[in-house]
């Protein structure tokens, strides 16, 4: 490991996935290292705002510990932000869904020519209250595969 790297060390990042974060579904994205990924969608008013583009490449950045998070100085209370909220993904009042009170950003960071062998999962949980941003990783590929 390199200490300048982290943990990560000189893995790429392959896969992320994300639960109760924006209006993403937890549908796993594989990012292929070298190519152009296009981000897209319908948002609630059938046009492609508000679809989730921004924040699949904000969930990404602070996955990447972006410094615009600023997170040794507020803990990540700005990433609280991306976190589902009903009437910013357009859905009836009357229906008195609540936000979510925390999300994760799961990711696979792997050596792209074998995943496998190199696998390093990062979870990175976001809550709506302190601690906002918590961060766990676990050599190996563990990724959520349950229909619900």
């Amino acid at each position: 490991m390199h200490a300048d790297r982290g943990i990560v060390d000189d893995r790429q990042l392959v896969a992320v996935q994300t639960f109760d974060i924006s209006r993403l579904t937890t549908h796993p994205v594989v990012i292929r290292p070298g190519t152009f990924i296009a981000v897209s969608g319908a948002g609630p008013k059938g046009d492609s705002n508000g679809s989730g583009k921004t924040s699949f490449l904000a969930a990404v950045s602070v996955l990447l510990a972006d410094p615009q998070w600023n997170l040794a100085a507020n803990g990540g209370k700005h990433a609280a932000g991306l976190l589902f909220r009903p009437d910013a993904a357009g859905l009836d009042p009357s229906l008195r869904i609540t936000p979510a009170p925390h999300g994760y950003i799961a990711a696979v960071f792997a050596d792209p020519s074998e995943v496998r062998d190199s696998a390093l999962t990062v979870w990175v949980r976001i809550a709506a209250t302190a601690p906002y941003v918590q961060a766990r990783w676990v050599p190996g590929l563990h990724v959520a595969t349950a229909d619900g």
